[in-house]
């Protein structure tokens, strides 16, 4: 992990004819270029080389510092996403070359940060272990509340990502490697009590690997290392998560309830961590393509249908129990619809992410981090998905990163979410707490098993019943949870209809 240390530079302008900012990093000299938000300069370094690019011999090693340069480099544009199936449609280049960072910083910040240096937010992205890019519109967010998207103070970072990127900030604050690099984490819908199993991912790998034309080798290292980059990629899973992290090596030894159990973790960050309200109904399509196909006119689900779909989320011998905790008494209503979405939503997202929290808060002392924890229930207004799909995974990135605040289409409501969600982040990224929500104070998972409540319409208002409701019933559902994510969501359509 010694190459995150590149993460934590100090600004050190030099002034280049054109005025454009120079900054010299451990590895040499870049240049990056300025832009402007609501009248505020925005200094952007994009592109940045943190690591060597993982190919030939490199490719299924650890990270090797990239090799020093002495010339002024331009960091104007991001480097290429990852390789991925399949490629997004706001993707525009992948190469199996993509360990790139992409630096935001007010204009105002960087001519001082000599006297004062700003908290630092460091983004995961997200898209399943398997799609995706590090590549976000920072600018509102970084503007609007004097931030670094990614660089200033290397002693107030918070690591925050969405989806699989909060699955990573999980498992980092799990990490003895990790320890010491970062003061504040915000998870945003994922844990790593999400989707992991070892003897899957093995399995996985090595299905990977006999589809190849490896698959007769005897040395399979290097043979995969020098497979072309599209043989591997047109053979691996589509699973969402299905290569991720393994217990059991230096960066995760320790299953997560033991390493809680034992104290084996580094107990003095503060934490911010939430779900949505409906956060696993667009991957329902792993319970049945056709009827929980988001692009097409939903029809009634019966009591018997349900109870068919509930033997696909749970395991046989544990059926009758959930049957009866999600649906109660058999009746003739019409739609068990959104019943299954918020079983699914519990076992997938909501509880995994919940009971990490309240782990994590019941284990520390009185001089551990803090941790807080919300429930984001706002549907934009400019959603026209179907309403079963409800606040769906993944709605409140825009409102976290403002980028909602340029859709011509914006509501004043989703505005003014957006605006107080960019406040409660950057907050507490630089004070280890969350504000006021209206007159309300947000109480801490180690007073109060409840979450703010992240809507317009509900501002100051708790919950209380998620929260809960999964600290009674994660220790019987984890060990009878048999289904994991379905494919991931259809981006363009749910672009399209956002």
């Amino acid at each position: 992990m010694n190459f995150l240390i590149v993460f934590c530079l100090i600004f050190s302008p030099i002034h280049g004819l054109n005025l454009t900012p120079i900054v010299n990093l451990t590895s040499g000299p870049i240049q990056g270029k300025v832009t402007e938000y609501e009248s505020i300069g925005v200094y952007q370094f994009l592109g940045i080389p943190y690591a060597k690019p993982p190919v030939d011999k490199l490719r299924f090693q650890l990270p090797v510092e990239p090799d020093p340069w002495t010339e002024v480099e331009p960091a104007t544009a991001p480097g290429p996403a990852c390789l991925q199936p399949p490629v997004l449609p706001n993707i525009k280049e992948t190469s199996e070359d993509c360990l790139y960072l992409n630096i935001f910083v007010t204009e105002s910040t960087f001519n001082n940060s000599s006297n004062k240096q700003r908290p630092v937010l460091f983004w995961i992205h997200g898209g399943g272990f398997t799609t995706g890019s590090g590549v976000i519109d920072g600018l509102p967010i970084v503007s609007l509340h004097d931030v670094v998207l990614f660089g200033g103070d290397p002693n107030s970072v918070t690591i925050f990502g969405a989806s699989a990127g909060s699955v990573s900030v999980s498992a980092h604050l799990l990490s003895p490697l990790s320890k010491g690099l970062f003061k504040r984490a915000i998870l945003e819908s994922g844990t790593i009590y999400q989707n992991h199993n070892d003897d899957t991912l093995v399995l996985d790998s090595w299905k990977l690997y006999n589809k190849t034309s490896c698959s007769k080798s005897k040395d399979v290292l290097e043979c995969m290392q020098n497979l072309s980059a599209t043989e591997i990629l047109n053979n691996i899973s589509d699973k969402v998560l299905a290569y991720s992290f393994k217990v059991g090596d230096d960066f995760l030894p320790y299953e997560p309830s033991k390493a809680f159990a034992e104290g084996f973790f580094d107990n003095s960050i503060d934490i911010l961590l939430g779900v949505v309200k409906n956060d696993g109904s667009v991957f329902m399509k792993a319970i049945d393509p056709i009827v929980f196909d988001y692009s097409k006119v939903p029809q009634p689900i019966s009591y018997q249908q349900a109870t068919t779909y509930l033997k696909r989320i749970f395991n046989s011998e544990s059926v009758d129990y959930f049957r009866e905790l999600y649906f109660g008494p058999e009746t003739n209503d019409s739609d068990f619809r959104s019943q299954l979405e918020i079983a699914y939503s519990d076992a997938t997202f909501i509880c995994p992410t919940y009971v990490f929290g309240l782990q994590y808060a019941s284990s520390l002392g009185s001089q551990g981090g803090k941790v807080y924890a919300y429930y984001h229930t706002q549907k934009p207004k400019t959603d026209h998905m179907p309403e079963w799909i409800g606040t769906y995974h993944g709605a409140d990135v825009s409102y976290v990163f403002g980028t909602n605040l340029q859709n011509p289409g914006n509501s004043h409501k989703d505005a003014s979410l957006s605006r107080e969600m960019m406040k409660i982040w950057t907050y507490f990224a630089e004070n280890g707490e969350t504000p006021m929500i209206g007159e309300t104070r947000w109480k801490t998972m180690q007073e109060s098993k409840s979450a703010m409540i992240l809507n317009i319409d509900d501002w100051g208002k708790t919950e209380t019943e998620r929260i809960e409701f999964c600290h009674k019933e994660w220790p019987y559902m984890s060990k009878n949870v048999i289904i994991g994510l379905g494919p991931f969501p259809n981006i363009q359509f749910l672009i399209e209809h956002s």
